[in-house]
């Protein structure tokens, strides 16, 4: 259920509060990395530096003392699947309850037996299912790296994977334990994606039989995984992708690394303009019910507010687009709902009528 998202703005809530959509919480850590949210939105956790942190709404922020790292936390937000530092000051996999402070701080999951440290990590844990697995990474007594599952019954073990020469990872694991997620590096070098169904391993390709880039998350059921590094044969652009077992690998089209190079959001606060315009593509589809357009809208004027810059929506014919513009703080309105498109000479004509203003020569073209 892992994702990872940088938190550096905000913490986005959802369900539960007598909030109003789209508001953001500010979590007080600058540089902070959110990694985990229950499936509620109630409680989240994450990583600042070296040190992990854990939000609920009635306590916000609360540092948690000695746990290094915080990579997730299963559905209902404990325990935070992370590390510690052990005795001998190798980081070791660790867990954090909701009890933290009473409990006396993490608990120590441990290395694996055996295992050799390198550069004083022995392991960490990823996620936390719903039932007690916990998956993360590990160094075997060869100290090379590995996906781990870990239980309380069984212990530590080494996931199967295809290519056990090479390191693997387990980054997340579905809230009934049954399906892990992760990658296992191709000879190559290349993070390849990775799904273990009951301790099965199943490497991700495309329709090709190219392989695909590491798994990321998975549904609470296990039958849904996303993950990153999918080539596109027709556009040649790097997306994200989308697995189920009827589907197998699919592009869904996201820009990888976005914010980065060309689709850098830096880039914004530079370019000479002071006014964002909202496409009529996005209206359209807000006019279907598109669940999708009316965050990606919420998205923008987010943006231009935090950018200091106005809004403009096309392609408004509809008293329920303006009203929706306008409720989240859109500056300008464009579209027939005011007025179909008119010349030049009409234009000044109808300025002169509404405000009494002569307009002559090029100002009227």
């Amino acid at each position: 259920m892992r994702a990872s998202l940088f938190c550096a703005i905000a913490l986005a809530l959802s369900g539960g509060y007598a909030m109003a959509a789209g508001t953001f919480t500010d979590v007080g850590l600058p540089g902070a990395q959110l990694t985990g949210l229950s499936h509620n939105g109630r409680v989240a956790a994450g990583s600042a530096g070296a040190a992990g942190w854990r939000w609920n709404k009635d306590r916000g922020v609360v540092l948690l003392d000695g746990f290094t790292s915080a990579n997730g936390m299963n559905s209902w937000g404990q325990p935070v699947a992370g590390s510690t530092v052990d005795g001998d000051g190798n980081t070791i996999a660790a867990l954090a309850f909701s009890n933290f402070d009473v409990a006396g701080g993490p608990v120590p999951v441990g290395g694996y037996p055996g295992g050799a440290p390198q550069d004083a990590f022995l392991s960490s844990a990823y996620d936390a299912s719903d039932d007690g697995v916990v998956v993360g990474l590990a160094l075997d007594d060869a100290s090379r790296y590995f996906a781990f599952r870990w239980t309380a019954a069984e212990g530590m073990t080494q996931l199967t994977v295809n290519r056990p020469a090479n390191a693997s990872r387990a980054n997340a694991v579905s809230a009934d334990g049954s399906t892990i997620i992760g990658w296992n590096d191709q000879d190559s070098g290349f993070r390849s994606g990775v799904i273990w169904q009951n301790g099965v391993p199943l490497d991700l390709a495309d329709a090709d039989g190219n392989p695909v880039g590491e798994a990321l998350a998975v549904s609470s059921d296990g039958s849904v995984v996303v993950g990153t590094g999918y080539s596109n044969p027709d556009t040649g652009g790097i997306e994200a992708w989308r697995w189920t077992a009827a589907t197998g690998v699919q592009g869904i089209g996201c820009i990888d690394d976005f914010g980065c190079g060309h689709s850098s959001l830096a880039a914004l606060s530079k370019l000479p303009f002071d006014v964002i315009k909202i496409d009529q593509q996005f209206v359209r589809a807000l006019e279907r019910g598109d669940t999708q357009a009316a965050a990606i809208i919420e998205m923008i004027l987010a943006l231009a507010r935090t950018l200091n810059m106005e809004v403009v929506a096309e392609g408004i014919e509809r008293r329920e687009d303006m009203e929706f513009m306008a409720a989240r703080g859109c500056h300008w309105i464009q579209g027939f709902l005011y007025g179909a498109a008119v010349s030049a000479p009409e234009f000044a004509e109808l300025l002169r009528r509404q405000g009494g203003e002569e307009i002559f020569g090029e100002d009227a073209a």
